[in-house]
C-alpha cells in the first residue's frame, strides 16, 4: 500500500492525478507532495522523480490530505487523510518506508494533517488533536519504532475549515537534530493565536489574545520553533512572533487591499520570509532578529495584543499593542519605510516592511512557496507551485529590493 524511497534507487514516477485533491510542499520544501483521490506522491523538487508513494486501494475513501517528508531511510513518516462515502467518517493513517501505523478513525470533519516525526496533528472544524508514541511525561520515542500512538492533546479553536495550523520542521535544523515538536494554530476566541511546545515532557502553551482583530487565515512556524507568522482574513499585512513569549518582533506590509492568503513560509535560517495569496505575487520579506534568548517566560503564560479595530476604534490599552490593519498608502518595492523613526505616531503602513523582493504570476491559480538552498548558504532561491500544474524557481537579491529572477519554469502535471 505505500513505499518510499530516499534516494537510494530511482522509482519509475507514475502520472500526476488529473484530478488533485491536495498539493503542498513537504516542510523541508524538497519534496511536491501531490495528492488525487486515491493515491498520494512526494516528488522530489531537484530531479522530478517520484520519492515516495502512498495507494489508497479501499475504492470507497478518497484521499482529501497528506504530509510529510521523505528525509533518510527509518526517518521517513508520512500522514494520509481519507474520506470514506459509505459511512461519512474520515481516517487518518502514518506510514514510513519500513512501516504502517495504525488507522484512527475519527468523527467530524477532517481539514488537514500535519506531522513531525512521531507526531501527528489532526485538524477539525473548530478543534485539534495531537497524537504521538509514548504518555504524557515521556519523551517521544524512534520514528518508526513505537507504534502505539495516542491522543496526548486536545485544544478548541475557532471555526477552522481551511484547517489553519502549522508545525516545527522534521528536518535537521540544529546541531542535535531535528527541532523540538511545536504546533500553532487560531485560537478559541477571533484573532486569537494559540502556540504549543513540547518541553521537558510537556507540552507548554501560549496563547496571545488579538494577535489579529479578524480571523486568522494563514499561520506558519520557522523550522526551528522560534517564531511564529500569521496573516487575518484581510491579508494586507503578516506579523512576526517569539514563540516563547508572544513578543511581536516585525510586521510585514503585503499590499494595500485585502487579499486571501495562500501560504507563509520561513526559510530554513528563519532570516526570510515568503508569502503567496490571491494577488498572484510572491513577496519576500527579511525577518527582524528575534534575539530568542533573551527572556524564557514561566509555563502556561498568556500574552495579550490587544489591537485597535480595522474600524479606527481605539482598542484598551495594552503592553506590546501591534498596529491595527488600517487601509495602507500604494505599495512599492522597497526595504521599509523612511519614517520608521516615527512608529507609534503614524498610521502603521508608515512603520511595516515592505517586500524586499516580488515574483508576479499568472491570476486565478493558488500558489504555494518554499525555500531552497544548501546549510552555511544563503537562502536566495524560492519554488513556487501552483494548482495549475506549473513549478517556479526564482532567486532574489538580498541585498537590493526587486523583481525576482526566473531561473527555471515547468508543467510537472496537467489538471483537467
Amino acid at each position: 500500500m505505500a513505499s518510499g524511497d530516499a534516494g537510494e534507487r530511482i522509482r519509475p514516477t507514475p502520472p500526476p492525478p488529473s484530478t488533485l485533491t491536495h498539493l503542498s510542499f513537504s516542510s523541508d520544501g524538497s519534496c511536491i507532495v501531490i495528492a488525487g483521490p486515491s493515491a498520494a506522491q512526494w516528488i522530489c523538487c531537484d530531479t522530478f522523480q517520484l520519492r515516495g508513494l502512498y495507494h489508497e486501494k479501499n475504492t470507497t475513501r478518497t484521499i482529501v490530505s497528506a504530509a510529510g517528508d521523505m528525509l533518510a531511510q527509518n526517518e521517513s513518516t508520512c500522514a494520509i487523510v481519507c474520506y470514506s462515502t459509505t459511512n461519512t467518517r474520515f481516517f487518518a493513517r502514518r506510514w514510513n518506508i519500513v512501516a504502517m501505523f495504525p488507522v484512527w478513525r475519527t468523527g467530524g470533519d477532517v481539514h488537514a494533517v500535519r506531522v513531525h516525526r512521531d507526531w501527528t496533528v489532526v485538524v477539525y472544524d473548530r478543534r485539534l488533536c495531537v497524537f504521538g508514541p509514548g504518555e504524557i511525561g515521556a519523551a517521544p520515542q524512534i520514528p518508526g519504532r513505537d507504534k502505539n500512538h495516542g491522543m496526548l492533546r486536545a485544544v478548541d479553536t475557532v471555526d477552522n475549515p481551511h484547517g489553519i495550523c502549522a508545525v516545527t520542521s522534521s528536518a535537521t535544523t540544529e546541531p542535535g537534530g531535528s527541532a523540538p515538536f511545536a504546533f500553532a494554530c487560531p485560537g478559541a476566541d477571533l484573532g486569537e493565536l494559540r502556540v504549543e511546545r513540547w518541553v521537558a515532557g510537556e507540552f507548554v502553551p501560549l496563547v496571545i489574545r488579538a494577535a489579529h482583530v479578524s480571523c486568522i487565515n494563514a499561520v506558519a512556524m520557522s523550522p526551528d520553533g522560534g517564531l511564529v507568522a500569521t496573516a487575518s482574513v484581510r491579508g494586507t499585512i503578516v506579523r512576526v512572533f517569539r514563540a516563547i513569549d508572544g513578543r511581536l518582533i516585525g510586521e510585514l506590509r503585503r499590499g494595500t487591499d485585502r487579499a486571501d492568503v495562500h501560504c507563509i513560509v520561513f526559510s530554513p535560517d528563519s532570516k526570510w520570509l515568503a508569502v503567496s495569496s490571491d494577488k498572484a505575487t510572491v513577496h519576500v520579506f527579511r525577518v527582524a532578529d528575534p534575539d530568542i534568548t533573551s527572556s524564557t517566560p514561566e509555563s502556561g503564560v498568556e500574552q495579550k495584543h490587544n489591537a485597535p479595530e480595522e474600524s479606527g476604534q481605539a482598542a484598551p490599552a495594552a503592553a506590546a499593542t501591534p498596529p491595527a490593519e488600517s487601509p495602507p498608502a500604494p505599495a512599492k518595492a522597497s526595504k521599509g519605510s523612511s519614517l520608521s523613526f516615527l512608529k507609534g505616531y503614524l498610521p502603521s503602513y508608515f512603520s511595516s516592511e515592505w517586500s524586499l523582493a516580488q515574483f508576479r504570476l499568472p491570476e486565478g491559480v493558488k500558489y504555494s512557496v518554499a525555500f531552497e538552498g544548501e546549510k552555511g548558504k544563503p537562502y536566495t532561491i524560492i519554488l513556487i507551485i501552483g494548482t495549475n500544474g506549473s513549478f517556479y524557481r526564482c532567486q532574489f537579491d538580498p541585498v537590493n529590493a526587486g523583481d525576482m529572477v526566473q531561473l527555471k519554469h515547468r508543467k510537472f502535471m496537467n489538471i483537467k
